[in-house]
């Protein structure tokens, strides 16, 4: 910086010495410019009235009634505003559920071919989806990019944030279904991993269609306004916020959906900015502060809700803030293609100025780009400072601060970031501290500037300035920047929203006590609801007063599903109560009731369509019969809740969103392979290597290493043991070569396994042979090189094979089949995942019934996650059932009967079918059944496993397990 001096003090148009200067930044007067306040007057006071730019009219404002996000640590916008309030550094190493950085990570910046970051500001849970939920089957959820899914997920918690359903935008008479969706988005990397493995011989196609994280939105929740997705890098976000304002000013949409989305979901992001030393070299964005040599790359999906305030005042809608102008530039031609000009940022900010009419002498907070670069910090200060000093030489009193320094930069995102960041503040009356600005940047001469950074949380005080002698009140006003890399810039002004009078909503039929209801996909999901209810009001969240927006909010400002509950409180209190009773599985209370559309509901549908009804709904209405409304309703009779607010309406309220499933979806087989690597390069599969046959009969052999995955630790040193689970798939590949139908579904019966299967360092063969039988059946035998005896050997498993015509199985729905397990066994899986009995991580999530069956015997729905091992990249045939998608199930049924059941270990299966043209099974459905008295350390368990789309992939019958314990 310093070699630069000059050319620096002639770009910002400041001076540039070693201690700070006094004097004011020198810029050219403009001729309408009013009267310089004399600096040894109050800083509060403004200038003549002779350029009252609050006189203007101003084009309609537009309010923000919904905001939702997702930002490095933070779940939603509460948790993003307690780490921000906090001063809490969310930067840390790149986690490994992304990718293993090490292999390319260098600190020395000139190292070719490495990144020398690894650092980043990342979202929790990433991967987790719930595509059931929005009809999207799991196998497609796995093909789209993970940005499209969140983005769908942060848009359906914004209209429940607004207390809006999709139904509602749809006829609402204000609205009719004229939604606009604008996002920034700007990396679309997810692809690179489809390339990969196309690279690899694996043809996959992955989407990363920019355009669809728009589209997705309007066709789910069938809106008809623009559908826009957007990429002008760094400005993405605050760009498509300008577009939605534009549109619903211009009559192209009545109410706008607009935000962004970012993540780092390959390295090639973090080769790009260290090849173009744009990243920050120690880890962290020190926005404004000393020695910022880059930025830190963040994750970030937020969007917000807009609508004419004068519409959303009339709605009764909550209101975060005011957007009073929004505008966008770009920066030209400069020194570089990505140096930033700022004459031009100066220019858009003054142009929002102009619309608005606002004196920036009233802007008490600037939510800044801030990067945290040396130079470019000074420069947008610069065109900061050049803007408000058209009206204003007073210094020091706008705070300045930016988000990156907590989440990093979120790129397409940041834009949403900074402007959450503000609606926040101004929610809670508080300024956030910018970090690591200590030392402040010594090219910035804050004192000669309006701005001055925050280093500690603070309250947010309304200015009180004069003007002609009048003293008066301001609202918390804030400007907000987003610059792009290739110099496309944006910038937005936010008030807050403060009512013409605060009154007390009273109704005209006293509708007291209140009906709070509350409904889900499932059971486990209510009860979540439930829980996050009263927790957040329990938080002190709420007040009494907001007990009739509560109610109205979950009347009207939520879908109605299938598992439902209702209750009629009198109070706060008595609401907690009953959450409380109802979460300890107790459901006797008073004016309680929990049902669900599902079942015999035939009384129901039968009402529903009686003309008569509309009459005694009122009836029961206007008699305060609650209790009977509600009755009907948890059994799926459709309420009209509008007709209890005939007269005046409670507000909207901002109330906990929907608990979404939280299942993974990743790349399909996009693991490397865990088999030895001499195996591959045309071996036939990774458990029979090649055909040994001779004129003594038909066998397969392989030579193994005892380190595959499907080997366990033997007695012996240097022993190891083929896993029983094991068997199955080497008879299956070896039937299969050797009867060659393709097309006819293949058949294991009668499977008996007599002795372990062991290799050491002397004998690591191990042979299958078959002999056909008269009965057009074939028997098939196992053995090791160890269990021979010359010519003869001990059969360590066998069986039989046949072949048997493929129909055409039923297909499974999986909306219902999870109906028939409500019960969710999720948190007794991943404690037993981390605990130290050795669980399977294939398990994704498991349910069960509600009630055993006769007998004692268990049913259980198993979802496998996306990690099963890919054994078979590089070989001839593909593996169907992996060993240790077996060894998952009986891992299951240890986390449901207990550690008893830890070494059960497989004796005998009375049938395997295995489905011809299947695919990768990803949900498998248990049946168990212990034997009774005279077999009481047995089990006998019938596994069916299932693809994504519901298709029977295999079904294996009579496994039969002993308890070794």
């Amino acid at each position: 910086m310093k070699s630069y001096r000059n050319e620096l003090q002639e770009l910002l148009g400041i001076g540039l010495s070693d201690t700070k200067s006094t004097e004011s930044v020198q810029i050219k007067e403009r001729k309408d410019k009013p009267e310089v306040v004399e600096r040894s007057r109050p800083v509060r006071l403004l200038t003549k009235k002779t350029f009252n730019l609050e006189d203007r009219n101003v084009d309609e404002d537009i309010a923000i009634i919904g905001v939702s996000g997702k930002y490095p640590q933070a779940k939603d916008v509460a948790e993003y505003w307690a780490n921000l309030r906090s001063g809490k550094d969310c930067i840390n190493e790149i986690p490994k559920d992304r990718w293993d950085y090490t292999p390319y990570y260098d600190e020395d910046k000139s190292k070719k071919g490495k990144v020398y970051s690894k650092w980043g500001g990342f979202i929790d849970g990433m991967k987790q989806f719930d595509p059931l939920f929005f009809n999207i089957s799991p196998k497609e959820a796995e093909l789209m990019d993970p940005q499209e899914r969140l983005f769908l997920t942060s848009v359906y918690e914004l209209l429940e944030d607004a207390g809006y359903t999709p139904e509602e935008l749809r006829k609402n008479s204000s609205i009719l279904g004229n939604v606009g969706v604008y996002v920034g988005v700007m990396y679309s990397e997810y692809q690179l991993y489809g390339a990969e493995q196309q690279s690899k011989g694996r043809p996959l196609a992955l989407s990363s269609s920019a355009s669809s994280i728009a589209n997705r939105i309007s066709y789910y929740f069938n809106l008809h306004g623009p559908s826009i997705a957007l990429d002008t890098m760094c400005s993405s976000s605050l760009t498509a916020i300008h577009l939605a304002c534009e549109s619903i000013k211009n009559g192209g949409c009545n109410v706008a959906i607009a935000g962004g989305v970012n993540l780092s979901l390959h390295p090639n992001k973090y080769f790009l900015l260290s090849q173009g030393k744009f990243v920050s070299s120690n880890g962290r964005c020190e926005s404004f502060g000393e020695g910022g040599d880059g930025y830190v790359p963040g994750e970030g999906v937020g969007s917000v809700m807009l609508k004419k305030l004068s519409q959303a005042i009339a709605d009764g809608d909550q209101i975060y803030g005011v957007i009073k102008g929004t505008d966008v530039n770009h920066g030209g031609k400069t020194n570089g293609y990505t140096v930033p000009n700022p004459t031009s940022q100066s220019e858009v900010i003054g142009r929002v100025l102009e619309k608005t009419g606002i004196n920036p002498r009233t802007i008490s907070y600037v939510e800044a780009h801030g990067t945290g670069t040396s130079l470019g910090d000074p420069i947008e200060i610069t065109g900061l400072t050049q803007a408000f000093r058209k009206y204003t030489d007073d210094r020091q009193f706008c705070a300045i601060g930016s988000a990156k320094s907590n989440i990093g930069h979120c790129e397409s995102a940041a834009g949403i970031a900074g402007l959450t960041k503000v609606l926040m503040q101004m929610k809670h009356g508080e300024i956030a501290p910018s970090l690591h600005s200590q030392t402040l940047n010594p090219y910035i001469d804050f004192e000669s500037t309006p701005f001055e950074v925050p280093q500690e949380v603070r309250e947010w005080k309304r200015p009180i300035l004069e003007i002609d002698g009048v003293s008066k009140e301001y609202p918390r006003r804030a400007g907000l920047s987003s610059f792009g890399a290739g110099g496309a810039n944006a910038h937005v002004i936010i008030e807050e929203y403060q009512p013409f009078e605060e009154t007390e909503v009273v109704w005209s039929n006293n509708q007291t006590p209140y009906m709070i209801i509350l409904s889900a996909k499932n059971n486990e999901q209510l009860k979540e609801k439930a829980r996050s209810l009263k927790d957040a009001i329990r938080s002190n969240k709420y007040t009494e007063r907001d007990l009739p927006s509560i109610a109205y909010t979950l009347q009207i400002g939520r879908e109605a599903m299938d598992y439902r509950l209702g209750m009629v409180v009198p109070n706060l209190d008595q609401l907690v109560d009953n959450l409380e009773v109802f979460l300890k599985g107790d459901t006797d209370i008073d004016d309680f009731y929990v049902g669900t559309t599902k079942g015999s509901n035939e009384g129901i549908s039968i009402l529903a369509n009686d003309e008569d009804m509309t009459q005694i709904i009122d009836l029961w209405v206007n008699k305060g019969k609650y209790a009977k409304l509600l009755q009907f309703w948890v059994r799926g009779f459709h309420v009209d809740w509008e007709i209890l607010y005939q007269n005046d309406k409670p507000a909207r309220i901002s109330l906990p969103t929907y608990p979404f499933a939280k299942e993974e979806y990743w790349i399909p087989n996009h693991e490397e392979t865990r088999s030895s690597s001499n195996h591959k390069n045309g071996t036939v599969h990774p458990l029979v290597h090649a055909n040994t046959s001779d004129i003594l009969g038909q066998r397969f052999s392989s030579q193994f290493t005892g380190s595959e995955t499907f080997f366990k630790p033997g007695i012996e040193e240097k022993e190891h043991i083929l896993m029983n689970e094991a068997h199955i798939e080497m008879a299956r590949i070896a039937s299969t070569l050797y009867i060659h139908n393709e097309h006819s579904n293949l058949v294991l019966k009668d499977v008996c396994w007599n002795d372990p299967v062991t290799i050491d360092e002397l004998s690591k063969k191990i042979n299958i042979v078959l002999y056909e039988q008269d009965n057009e059946e074939i028997e098939w035998e196992i053995y090791s090189e160890k269990d021979m005896d010359g010519e003869e050997y001990i059969v360590c498993s066998e069986g039989t094979v046949m072949t048997r015509e493929s129909a055409e199985s039923e297909k499974m729905e999986w909306n219902v089949i999870k109906e028939q397990y409500p019960i969710s066994l999720y948190a007794q899986v991943v404690e037993e995942i981390n605990s130290n009995l050795e669980v399977n991580s294939l398990i994704d999530n498991m349910w069960t019934t509600e009630k055993r069956d006769a007998g004692g015997s268990l049913q259980l729905l198993i979802r496998l996650n996306h990690s099963i091992p890919t054994l078979d990249e590089g070989y001839q045939h593909p593996v169907v059932i992996d060993p240790s998608l077996l060894k998952s199930c009986i891992q299951a049924i240890q986390v449901y009967r207990g550690k008893e059941w830890h070494d059960a270990k497989l004796l005998s299966m009375s049938e395997a079918e295995f489905i011809a043209d299947s695919e990768v099974p990803r949900w498998g459905v248990i049946h168990v059944q212990q034997k009774g008295h005279d077999e009481p350390n047995m089990l006998e368990v019938d596994v069916t496993f299932y693809d994504d789309l519901g298709n029977t992939v295999s079904v294996l019958k009579g496994l039969r397990y002993g308890n070794t314990n």
